[in-house]
């Protein structure tokens, strides 16, 4: 803390795979399954979209702590949900696209399978 300014640091993420948006499905949320069990020697994969629209976003926990929105890649809306995001919605422009770094799963509710995204982090993609 003498030496650095936790201000010049910058998170970074490893992502495993760069997907094409047409390759948001549920055959391949159905291949990455079949790499689990997911842990500590196992890590579950972390992909990532460019270029994703937010379609609307709402904050959703007893305490808005968590994000929850519709994203459009490539003509497709998914599902997403960031956990422990939710300080940061006011932050969020939802007439830019985003660049999404994501964990893929299949969210059951109510008797129906549908894909989501577990969003690890997401930044503007014109912010390179």
């Amino acid at each position: 803390r003498k030496h650095i300014d936790p201000e010049e640091f910058e998170g970074t993420i490893s992502i495993d795979c760069e997907l094409k948006p047409e390759e948001l499905t549920m055959r391949t949320c159905a291949e990455i399954e079949k790499l689990q069990p997911f842990g500590q020697a196992n890590p579950e994969p972390v992909l990532m979209v460019r270029n994703a629209k937010i379609l609307s976003m709402r904050t959703v926990g007893k305490q808005g702590e968590h994000l929850q929105f519709p994203v459009e890649c490539g003509g497709a809306v998914h599902s997403a949900i960031a956990f422990r995001l939710g300080e940061h919605a006011d932050k969020i422009d939802t007439k830019k696209p985003y660049d999404i770094a994501f964990q893929m799963e299949m969210n059951e509710w109510n008797g129906q399978r549908k894909l989501q995204l577990k969003v690890v982090d997401l930044k503007p993609s014109d912010s390179f």
